[in-house]
């Protein structure tokens, strides 16, 4: 669950629901600034699906009564959570390889510096996974794995792209310390490898500093506004269920 926290209320997006808004942004990606396009349908499935695993988990949420608000995917327990990370790959997989593939990457890549006894079981099971996608497919050449490491940027850009958008109130400024306030981490050679960074310009429009989609893009994020009084007199489960479902437009545009 993404959540953050307003005045009076939490602000709760689903894991699956934020990947559906990533999703939307890889199918929009410029076939110009795309490697090896038959496998663009691949890579749009990976990244509608990446966080499959989170479905069970958000069906109803927890409270996390050391900080007294909901548990969010920054701060769940990792045994839990790999376990449905495990189970989202497989399901993945079972209707597509290289999209597993990337999706095991993305989790794999995630953890590999989280200080965790929980981590290198999880860790050493995913890299089996992908030594063996990866033979399966015959992707062991340089080639393929410059391909793998594009396409997982892809899907790693449209990820953070649409945290961004779930995560934080719309037209609120954010300490430097906040995730992406300085911009995404991927760079791209069509960019001349400079950093994307991007605005608010209205409360449903946002503007990137360099355009990767080949239009406008504009998403809709399923969201619920959780009632802190609501919480308090029924419980988490309940004032979750209880709240009505809402939605945020958001409209990308360039520079």
């Amino acid at each position: 669950m993404i959540v953050y926290e307003r005045e009076s209320d939490f602000v709760m997006v689903t894991q699956d629901d934020h990947a559906r808004v990533s999703g939307k942004f890889a199918k929009a990606w410029r076939n110009e600034y795309f490697i090896a396009l038959d496998r663009k349908e691949d890579v749009e499935l990976a990244v509608f699906e990446h966080d499959r695993g989170w479905i069970d988990l958000d069906e109803t949420p927890f409270w996390n009564d050391e900080k007294q608000l909901p548990f969010s995917f920054r701060d769940f327990p990792l045994t839990p959570r790999f376990v449905f990370y495990k189970k989202g790959i497989d399901e993945v997989e079972s209707k597509n390889k290289y999209a597993a593939l990337l999706c095991s990457l993305q989790y794999t890549t995630l953890f590999e510096m989280i200080q965790d006894d929980a981590v290198p079981a999880f860790l050493y099971s995913e890299y089996e996974r992908q030594h063996r996608l990866i033979n399966d497919l015959n992707l062991t050449d340089n080639s393929a794995q410059e391909m793998i490491k594009f396409h997982l940027q892809i899907l790693r850009f449209c990820d953070d792209l649409s945290l961004y958008i779930c995560m934080y109130e719309p037209m609120v400024q954010h300490s430097d310390a906040e995730w992406f306030s300085k911009g995404f981490s991927q760079r791209f050679s069509f960019f001349n490898h400079e950093k994307i960074t991007l605005e608010w310009a209205e409360k449903e429009k946002v503007i990137l500093s360099h355009f990767p989609f080949s239009s406008e893009v504009v998403v809709k994020v399923p969201l619920k506004e959780v009632n802190k009084a609501d919480i308090a007199k029924n419980g988490l489960s309940k004032a979750y269920k209880h709240a009505p479902k809402k939605e945020r437009a958001v409209r990308f545009i360039p520079k």
